[in-house]
């Protein structure tokens, strides 16, 4: 097996097993210090974001649904509505309260889907 003589890495610090006492003792203790506080600032915000990302994940679920069930409320009512308007026996709606029924309404419920499911939803 060949090996690179060019290419010689730092040994990995382990600071899991590393207390406040220990590094007192060893020579170069600031800068075990210094990594060991380093470590301790990049875990926290590797939890910070792990934390974020599983909210946001809690959130998209909860508001996904939300948003299915309102579009989808919204489009029964819309069907129901052009039922009994065809039907007519005791319901009858003007054109063009239909079309304004049908076509902005619709659109917008539409289009707040759109942009809730873009937003919950980004591309990256």
């Amino acid at each position: 097996m060949a090996r690179n003589s060019d290419h010689v890495s730092e040994p990995a610090l382990d600071v899991s097993r590393i207390n406040s006492t220990q590094l007192d003792s060893v020579p170069d203790a600031p800068d075990v210090q210094t990594r060991y506080e380093e470590k301790q600032i990049e875990l926290a915000r590797l939890r910070a974001e792990l934390d974020s990302v599983n909210q946001d994940m809690a959130e998209r679920k909860k508001y996904a649904g939300h948003v299915f069930w309102m579009c989808a409320c919204w489009l029964s009512a819309i069907l129901l509505l052009l039922i009994a308007s065809g039907i007519g026996v005791h319901f009858k709606l003007s054109d063009k309260v239909l079309l304004a029924a049908i076509g902005s309404t619709t659109t917008n419920i539409l289009g707040v889907f759109y942009i809730v499911a873009r937003y919950l939803f980004p591309k990256k």
